[in-house]
């Protein structure tokens, strides 16, 4: 009962009137179209009544209670043949707001109010599945489906809804819409639906073609062999300021054929976080980069084998002032993924220590990324580095 009456108190009427009659009748909900977008805490909503003019209504008064709707933000759309002569507040009523309309309805039309509603507070869930390519061990494609799920602290109760997400903006918008049609979300209330694209469609991106790196870079994923997917998009396409602006949220990554439980359990749960970048220093191929988990069955053992100084030098009054600080390493990787996989590996020292044997001057990744090697490691293959890095301290710097 006491929440029965807390309703009553915090949602929102709408009624009409003469202007004989304050209240003449209740006008009745026909829907709710409500835009969430990406990066803001408000949504749109045209809040769509059907009306009943042919009473001589001339007014519409609108009372929204408790819920957080943005004042400034309201407004009335009536049918055609009517227009808005005046708009006010009652005295004493900051929740409430008037309409005085003029002219003649046409017929029977439907009566729209919009407004910025604060309190719906949503998260994008996706799924993305990689289907790997046969012929060609580290290529494949990816399928991307998404779901929402929304949590109403409004105070306004949703009612008859449909839901879209707009990312992007100007002519790259994009939508993403809430699968059902004609939901209810109370106030207080959590629900979480499927998001299909405008045309229908349940996958946002389907057979993608994409590129998968396994990288060893302690500088970045600490001692975990991390698993990059590179999907190829042109600066500037539209495919890839969608990625862009989908928002970011947790991920579950299914890896099809790994065993027999891939397409119910996923590989890793991560984030979706979309990166730009080049694919070679020259800057030929641009990508979208998605991290997406460390891949356990990648080991790598990395090992100081021995450690000396050498070229001691010395200043006037006979103090050390400099020295060649000599590291020889042992760095391996085996494969026990049981396929062939693309590996990167890079050395965090590169950078300041001085290496031998130098590693292949074709670096992957941006210019001065230390690379120490890169290449094709089959199933069950170890590859194993050996190097000897030198750090050139004081006068011998």
């Amino acid at each position: 009962m006491l929440r029965v009456a807390a309703c009553a108190l915090c949602g929102l009427a709408l009624c009409v009137g003469s202007f004989a009659v304050e209240l003449q009748q209740a006008a009745c909900r026909t829907g709710m179209e409500i835009t969430l977008t990406s990066g803001s805490p408000r949504a749109l909503v045209r809040d769509i009544r059907g009306i009943d003019y042919s009473r001589q209504v001339k007014s519409v008064v609108f009372s929204y209670g408790q819920a957080k709707i943005i004042a400034d933000s309201i407004q009335i759309a009536p049918p055609l043949g009517l227009t808005v002569a005046r708009t006010y507040r009652p005295a004493g009523k900051d929740n409430c707001l008037v309409w005085e309309l003029k002219g003649d309805a046409q017929g029977p039309g439907p009566t729209v109010i919009s407004y910025e509603l604060e309190g719906l507070k949503w998260q994008p869930l996706y799924r993305l599945t990689y289907e790997q390519d046969r012929s060609v061990p580290d290529r494949g494609g990816i399928n991307l489906q998404a779901e929402i799920a929304i949590t109403n602290d409004s105070g306004l109760d949703l009612e008859s809804a449909s839901l879209l997400l707009a990312l992007g903006g100007g002519e790259d918008t994009r939508e993403l819409r809430v699968r059902d049609q004609g939901l209810d979300l109370p106030t207080g209330w959590s629900k979480q639906w499927p998001l299909v694209t405008a045309a229908g469609s349940a996958y946002i991106y389907e057979a993608v073609p994409v590129h998968l790196r396994h990288v060893y870079d302690p500088r970045v994923y600490g001692k975990a062999v991390q698993k990059l997917l590179l999907i190829p998009a042109e600066p500037g396409s539209s495919q890839r300021l969608h990625l862009l602006s989908l928002p970011e949220g947790p991920m579950e990554v299914f890896f099809s054929g790994s065993g027999e439980m891939s397409d119910e359990v996923p590989a890793v749960v991560t984030t979706w976080r979309a990166q730009v970048g080049l694919e070679d220093a020259a800057g030929t191929e641009a990508y979208m980069l998605l991290d997406v988990g460390a891949e356990a069955d990648i080991v790598v053992a990395h090992s100081v084998l021995a450690s000396r100084k050498d070229k001691l030098a010395l200043d006037k009054l006979g103090r050390v002032s400099g020295m060649d600080i000599i590291e020889q390493h042992r760095l391996s990787v085996t494969n026990h993924t049981g396929a062939d996989v693309e590996m990167a590996v890079y050395q965090e020292l590169l950078g300041t220590w001085e290496i031998k044997p130098k590693p292949a001057a074709v670096p992957v990744g941006a210019d001065g990324q230390p690379l120490l090697w890169s290449g094709a490691l089959a199933a069950g293959e170890t590859q194993t580095l050996e190097f000897i890095l030198i750090k050139h301290q004081g006068t011998n710097a």
